[in-house]
């Protein structure tokens, strides 16, 4: 492996599964459920005009508007809550298959390749192989497929800092490659 430039060490906990989930693997779940409490309002205030005689509204018709407003409500709030539900079931995952321990994660970064360490385990990953970058408040996200990715949590750099790594990681990343 060429010289590190980067390296990152930190131990998954709650707060780093949890802020992964809501914003990378349960992002499109989130917004569609925003969308659905937003249509559930607007169907309540609909319907909550035609009641005060605002609006016309015909009798066969109110049913269906309350009917809207529930049923969007209840899905708005199970899909904006999905991402703890996911997030809950991977800690748990991890934590059985860990036998309780979770290991500290060691993400170096060089020129040529990202290399991370695990329980023992090394794996290497070449810059072309990397799909979508992605950064949330406390993260940078390199996507690797779908469902897995390399995080590196802005606050654990043991070497480097968060503004260097991406300036860097931005150079290293190749936009025409989506997953």
């Amino acid at each position: 492996m060429d010289e590190v430039k980067f390296e990152n060490r930190y131990t998954e906990d709650k707060k780093i599964v949890r802020e992964f989930h809501k914003y990378i693997l349960c992002r499109t779940q989130r917004r569609i459920g925003l969308i659905c409490i937003v249509i559930a309002i607007a169907s309540a205030l609909f319907m909550l005009m035609g009641m005060t005689g605002m609006i016309s509204i015909s009798d066969s018709k109110a049913p269906i508007f309350w009917e809207v407003s529930v049923i969007c409500m209840i899905l708005g709030v199970i899909l904006n809550l999905y991402y703890r539900m996911t997030a809950m079931i991977a800690m748990a995952q991890d934590r059985k298959n860990m036998e309780g321990n979770i290991p500290e994660t060691i993400i170096q970064f060089s020129d040529e390749d990202v290399v991370i360490s695990e329980l023992g385990k090394v794996k290497t990953f070449h810059y072309r192989e990397l799909g979508e970058l992605q950064e949330t408040r406390n993260l940078f996200v390199l996507m690797i497929a779908k469902y897995a990715a390399i995080v590196a949590v802005k606050d654990k750099f043991s070497y480097g800092d968060p503004d260097s790594f991406r300036k860097f990681i931005k150079e290293k990343y190749d936009p025409e490659y989506k997953m």
